[in-house]
């Protein structure tokens, strides 16, 4: 047995999150639910001041997930704005983070333990909706060989299944 009082400081403890399990690694759906634009010094290498914008989303069933994403790296608040549905920042003109509160969003979480060993989970990538009719309609192009007729002579036999080919 282990006495954790001769390793572990219980004085200053707060109560662990909100007493939900982290989510697993994989993909999840959530709502955003908080958004901020912050300073954080450990993000100074990527930004100046470490100017970030911090993402909260909440996962059914798990505790909450923080992206925290330097306003340097265009294409990850691009593609959680496309995640979320909403239009990402355009030059010229003042973009409005809180219009990510309360929309949907799919994310793929991936659990950490840094040095300090608090592991945690963090949003890896933001995913296009799941719902065809959220994401943008793109249509295909139909190829010239098919409007033309050309290539149907080429079609394959049909393939025999009773034949076994030990590999």
């Amino acid at each position: 047995m282990v006495k954790f009082d001769d390793y572990w400081d219980f004085a200053d403890e707060a109560p662990a999150g909100d007493g939900l399990p982290m989510p697993e690694d994989g993909i999840h759906p959530g709502k955003i639910s908080r958004v901020r634009v912050q300073e954080f010094p450990f993000m100074e290498q990527f930004s100046p001041k470490g100017r970030s914008i911090a993402i909260e989303v909440e996962i059914g069933g798990c505790s909450s997930v923080e992206a925290i994403i330097p306003v340097t790296f265009r294409s990850k608040i691009v593609a959680a704005c496309q995640s979320a549905g909403v239009p990402s920042p355009k030059r010229g003109e003042d973009w409005n983070q809180e219009q990510l509160l309360g929309r949907r969003v799919r994310v793929e979480t991936v659990r950490k333990i840094p040095p300090s060993g608090n592991e945690y989970a963090r949003v890896e990538r933001w995913l296009p909706p799941a719902s065809p009719q959220a994401a943008p309609q793109v249509e295909r192009a139909v190829a010239p060989q098919a409007q033309a007729g050309i290539g149907k002579s080429r079609q394959r036999p049909p393939v025999d299944e009773s034949e076994d080919v030990p590999f």
